[in-house]
């Protein structure tokens, strides 16, 4: 009977163990963002939800910019960011779609969230898109901070 025991209570523990690995995050591995001030990502009023959000980006440069479908999520915690997980063990997959923002123009994309990442608890959070200046390989990550409540 104590052997029952003692096996049911490490049982539990290990459970409890596994179950809170699978709840630590990853460090943001995305050292620079907004470093070029002349791409502005802007949430549109009344858009933002736990599921999604429609963002404004507004590109200010001389310079035609290409972006994807693609987007991370980050939340801060602690005063440091961490990559949001994704939910399921699926991964994730993004469209290798191509969109380009002409110089001094303004778009806009409705970005949903829900796949790959869940719905939102509250926090704060920010939304990071990743720009390239056509023909010349460089690249920008835009970010944009928002709070869920």
């Amino acid at each position: 009977m104590k052997l029952k025991k003692s096996f049911i209570w490490l049982l539990l523990f290990l459970l409890v163990f596994l179950s809170a690995c699978g709840e630590q995050r990853i460090e943001s591995k995305i050292p620079d963002v907004n470093t070029n001030t002349n791409i502005v990502l802007e949430i549109v009023d009344d858009t933002l939800s736990p599921s999604g959000v429609v963002i404004k980006m507004t590109n200010y440069t001389d310079e035609n910019l290409w972006y994807g479908e693609g987007f991370t999520l980050e939340e801060s915690i602690n005063e440091k960011w961490y990559v949001v997980p994704y939910q399921g063990t699926d991964g994730h997959n993004v469209p290798a779609i191509g969109y380009i923002l002409n110089a001094n123009q303004t778009d806009e994309k409705e970005i949903t969230w829900t796949y790959p990442y869940g719905t939102l608890s509250e926090g704060t959070y920010r939304l990071i898109l990743s720009f390239g200046v056509e023909d010349s390989g460089r690249k920008y990550n835009s970010a944009v901070e928002f709070s869920i409540e």
